[in-house]
């Protein structure tokens, strides 16, 4: 079989669909040149959505210190937080004792309702065994609202999580106290 009988073949078989030209020179290299027709042009094209522009409109954290909370698509918000997947509100709490319905209200006023609020409270190891005794009892005077109680690095881990599935959630954060944040950096060290 010659290289021009080859080349048939493959420009009538191949690509008869894509209306592509194969072009063989034996003198040069196997190139493709692509002409501006597709397969398909019928309705319903398929689309790609790039992920970094689908999510840019949603508010994800993307690191936490004992300053504040740092978001993926620029801004910064210094102290405690409350978090909607486009708002942010400065929360006056201090500590988890500052914690009560009348702080969290909020989120028993705002339509739709959310599915679920994610309490990200610093370390736990920072507070008291009785300060987190005393906030699950406030928590449960709360029956529309279903919390989650974390640290905030896996609050905010999973504030992200969720919003990536689309899903209606809410978080109030308190950022990091520095004296853990430094145990914590002294602890990578070995």
């Amino acid at each position: 079989m010659s290289l021009r009988q080859f080349s048939k073949i493959i420009n009538n078989n191949l690509f008869k669909n894509t209306k592509r030209k194969l072009i063989i020179d034996p003198n040069k290299l196997i190139s493709c040149d692509r002409s501006t027709t597709y397969n398909y042009e019928g309705h319903g094209k398929t689309t790609a959505t790039f992920i970094d522009e689908e999510f840019s409109k949603f508010l994800m954290v993307d690191s936490v210190n004992e300053f504040g909370f740092s978001f993926a698509n620029g801004p910064f918000a210094s102290g405690p937080i409350i978090l909607f997947p486009s708002f942010i509100f400065q929360w006056k709490v201090k500590t988890i004792d500052d914690i009560t319905p009348e702080s969290l209200i909020l989120f028993q006023m705002i339509e739709p309702r959310i599915e679920l609020l994610i309490l990200g409270i610093g370390h736990t190891k920072y507070w008291s065994a009785k300060s987190l005794n005393n906030l699950q009892k406030t928590l449960k005077q709360l029956t529309n609202l279903k919390i989650e109680i974390m640290p905030t690095r896996d609050a905010v881990t999973t504030y992200n999580f969720m919003l990536s599935d689309y899903r209606l959630i809410g978080g109030a954060f308190l950022p990091l106290p520095k004296e853990i944040d430094m145990k914590l950096i002294d602890s990578n060290k070995f």
